[in-house]
């Protein structure tokens, strides 16, 4: 028996994912839709600089997106650097 028309089984929906999984974006491997990967030891850092600093929750964190994630990282640092009288960042970005 086939499935009606506009349904998928689950054994292609599992082959649809699978193939999903394995494509590399167009500009390689180690990017999706054309878009680069985010390196996860980098959002580790940023993660954990500003959960030491601000006491955010994971969740709270997780909610930011990259952008806002990053300047909340240079104005942490920019205290840090302000208060310390050190003249290198807190947390440099390379």
């Amino acid at each position: 028996m086939s499935a009606p028309a506009g349904t998928q089984t689950s054994a292609e929906k599992a082959e649809r994912q699978s193939a999903f999984s394995r494509r590399s974006g167009p500009y390689g491997t180690g990017h999706t839709r054309g878009m680069p990967l985010y390196p996860q030891e980098r959002l580790y850092q940023e993660m954990s600089f500003l959960a030491y600093y601000l006491h955010w929750s994971h969740e709270d964190l997780m909610n930011l997106d990259h952008w806002e994630r990053r300047r909340w990282c240079r104005e942490v640092s920019a205290i840090n650097k302000k208060l310390s009288g050190n003249e290198r960042n807190t947390y440099e970005f390379k």
